[in-house]
């Protein structure tokens, strides 16, 4: 429900300063712009341009999307059968003020929503569509126009716009394909506007965005000579490579070779997608893990075998293949035992039958295990005396990919053991502590809520609401979290609830009275990470937390050699397998754990209620 607040009268309209809108910050980021608009107006010193402000904030609530091929805009959030709000959902008196301000408005990032959800709800009203597409246009040139005038001064953040423009063009061609006939020239400004910013791109060798704005140009110009599209895209892969990002360069290779094969230029094709299979042996070289390169050798030789490479090179390839996958086969043993944990599955699944929701919850935050860096010097000490090799030889830990991504030397039991020493050993065996837990005691816990309980969204209502640790602002961000977790949907909750952890240590921090701040050269200042919050601030967090409770934070999400799933997250490397292991739902639970421990004492009225 939109707030009547927001309503402006026509009066008030008119007696608005305007120019105070003027300069909203060039960004294709709705969420900049929102709390641009935000922080714009006192509202004690300027209520109208307050309100006016917090009437447009509102329009970059939604998003602007590319959901199949039509640009769209989406909700924020969608939270079960509720969602954020959209244009549809605004009425007729709002309507009309966005009307009005279309005629008052004149920087273009506003304009442009403002006349583009103006047209979501009055399709019919063609004039306002033209402005939208105007405005769009107008955007293009006001980011070529900001590259131009700070020349040498380009940061990677102004390259970057270069890559988010593409949702405002698609949506500016949409608009355009649904108010000029099919035959005509279209809108000529933001024709204009496209054709600039590509040869802008292309004149100055800018890579970011280059490749879908190819596409574009192929798609909506038919009339343009497409061979130099495919020659420009070839000259910018090969300017760009070995310094952007590999897979990039060589999706522009492939851009290139279609467009030249759909051309009848077969041989520049070959040439384009032999480049692109050269990029993946120049990864392939560059990788010192065995396994690493046999994953990218193998790639390598399938792209030339399609792409018509050079018969002797695949036959060396292939040779030098299976010599790598030989010396591969001996780095990695795998040695299991299984554990019988079925006494304790029938023990907790009974304890907790016919039990209130209070109280299973109670069970799980009670049994999760903390470590305690005592117990692991002791457990590691008690594992180097039963195996002899451990002191001759150290600890390598390697990735999914067979990448070495930590080592450690081998441990001295004959002098004392230092905590460095104790982690690095106790980390070979982190994993089945969270593997007996999960399966022993959360898993039967959770059998029990889904046959006895109601569970919900709102089941976690009130706990996200009294947490100190949550801000108002993550309340649902944490309320869909946990829903997801006990839910089952670990995809779902690792992804929503491990990010969450360095907030939740930041917001602690912060309550203490401490600045979580980090002030960098030129006058700029970032949050505090969650790496260098438990560098720099451990000593503020273990009296805050516990020391326990940081050191198995710090296991847990950060510490090199262990599971380090921030980092994994953060990088793209989250993938179902990881999603699904104890240790991520273990994870999950250390931040369920924390935000709910503060209120163990209440949880009979946190969770008395089931909804």
């Amino acid at each position: 429900m939109i707030s009547d607040n927001l309503i402006i009268t026509h009066e008030e309209l008119d007696s608005i300063d305007y120019d105070i809108f003027l300069n909203v910050p060039i960004t294709f980021h709705e969420h900049e712009i929102r709390k641009y608009l935000d922080e714009l107006v006192d509202p004690k010193l300027n209520p109208k341009e307050h309100k006016v402000a917090s009437l447009l904030s509102l329009l970059f609530i939604f998003h602007l999307q590319i959901s199949g091929t039509n640009p769209v805009f989406e909700p924020q959030m969608i939270l079960g059968n509720k969602r954020t709000i959209l244009p549809e959902d605004f009425d007729e008196k709002i309507n009309e003020c966005l009307l009005i301000l279309s005629g008052k408005i004149t920087n273009p990032f506003l304009l442009s929503r403002i006349c583009d959800v103006v047209w979501c709800n009055d399709k019919k009203n063609r004039a306002i569509a033209i402005k939208a597409i105007d405005s769009y246009a107008s955007m293009i040139n006001e980011v070529i126009n900001k590259i131009i005038l700070k020349n040498e001064t380009v940061t990677e953040n102004d390259l970057n716009s270069f890559i988010f423009i593409r949702e405002y063009i698609s949506r500016s061609l949409f608009i355009t394909s649904r108010v000029y006939p099919r035959k005509s020239h279209g809108n000529q400004n933001i024709t204009t506007a496209i054709h600039s910013l590509y040869n802008f791109q292309n004149e100055r060798l800018i890579f970011e965005g280059f490749n879908n704005l190819t596409h574009t140009m192929m798609n909506y110009y038919p009339g343009d000579n497409r061979l130099q599209y495919a020659k420009n895209a070839e000259a910018m892969a090969n300017a760009h490579r070995g310094k952007k990002y590999y897979d990039a360069v060589k999706a522009l290779y492939f851009t290139s070779a279609n467009i030249y094969e759909k051309n009848g230029d077969q041989e520049s094709a070959k040439r384009c997608r032999l480049s692109a299979a050269s990029i993946t042996i120049e990864v392939a070289n560059a990788r010192s893990d065995k396994m690493g390169k046999v994953s990218w050798l193998r790639t390598a030789i399938g792209e030339l075998r399609q792409f018509g490479g050079d018969g002797q090179l695949i036959e060396r390839l292939k040779t030098e293949l299976a010599d790598l996958r030989e010396e591969a086969a001996s780095e990695y043993v795998t040695i299991s035992n299984e554990v019988d944990i079925s006494d304790l599955i029938e023990n907790v699944t009974e304890s907790l039958t016919n039990r209130s929701l209070s109280y299973i919850f109670k069970k799980v935050i009670a049994d999760t295990p903390i470590e305690n860096i005592d117990s692991m010097r002791d457990e590691v000490r008690r594992f180097a005396g039963q195996s002899f090799f451990s002191s001759f030889f150290g600890m390598e830990v390697h990735d999914e990919s067979g990448r070495k991504v930590h080592k450690a030397p081998p441990l001295d039991i004959t002098k004392g053991i230092d905590d460095e020493a104790v982690i690095d050993n106790y980390l070979r065996n982190f994993e089945i502590g969270h593997q007996i837990f999960v399966n022993g005691i959360f898993e039967p816990a959770r059998y029990v809520v889904s046959q006895e309980h109601n569970l919900t969204q709102s089941t976690f209502s009130k706990l996200v609401a009294y947490s100190p640790l949550i801000k108002p602002e993550f309340r649902d961000v944490f309320c869909l979290g946990f829903y997801r977790l006990w839910l089952g949907d670990y995809i779902g909750a690792s992804y929503i609830l491990i990010p969450q952890m360095e907030g939740l240590l930041r917001c602690g921090y912060e309550l203490s009275g401490k600045d979580a701040t980090r002030y960098l050269d030129k006058g700029l200042e970032e949050s505090t990470s969650i790496s260098v919050l438990l560098d720099k601030c451990k000593d503020d967090l273990e009296s805050i937390f516990t020391k326990e409770l940081i050191l198995t934070i710090d296991l847990v999400f950060n510490r090199k050699g262990g599971p380090i799933l921030r980092h994994k997250l953060a990088h793209g490397n989250m993938y179902t397998g990881v999603c699904y292991s104890e240790t991520t739902t273990y994870a999950c639970l250390l931040v369920f754990f924390l935000c709910a421990y503060p209120l163990l004492p209440s949880f009979d009225n946190v969770f008395g209620q089931e909804i």
